[in-house]
């Protein structure tokens, strides 16, 4: 929407179920979101268009883009998924450990460097977790 006049600019069509979160690269040209249907999309914004489709096992609850701009962390209750934009997608993830029978949900998560992600868990518990690309596959580690 332009705010002077409110008229509509751009209209995405992608997720087919409701949006969770978005999240808009500092440059201003890209952006992400996330909905029920358990993918987060990458958007041009200065074409309009869809950049990338990445699928993910859970319904991501928060995004939010590294120092860099070059990945993006996602979190769901289960678990944390960084996307590598420079990688054309490529997704590292990392479920929670299940204490017995329960699952312990996760609550936050945010770049410390472009590398590192800081999660907090409904436990009160903070991890690290550092991004890694070996062999051309990401992972996440503890």
């Amino acid at each position: 929407w332009r705010c002077s006049d409110f008229e509509l600019l751009l209209k995405f069509r992608a997720h087919k179920t409701p949006i969770t979160c978005l999240a808009v690269h500092q440059s201003g040209k890209l952006m992400a979101s996330a909905g029920r249907d358990s993918s987060i999309r990458l958007w041009d914004l200065m074409r309009g268009t869809s950049a990338a489709n990445v699928p993910v096992d859970d319904v991501v609850e928060s995004l939010s883009w590294s120092p860099s701009g070059n990945r993006l962390v996602a979190l769901s209750a289960g678990a944390v998924t960084v996307v590598d934009v420079t990688m054309g997608g490529a997704a590292a993830t990392w479920r929670s450990p299940s204490a017995g029978i329960m699952r312990i949900a996760l609550s936050a998560a945010i770049f410390l460097r472009d590398g590192e992600v800081l999660m907090g868990d409904a436990k009160g518990e903070l991890r690290v977790l550092e991004f890694q690309a070996k062999d051309g596959a990401p992972s996440l580690v503890e």
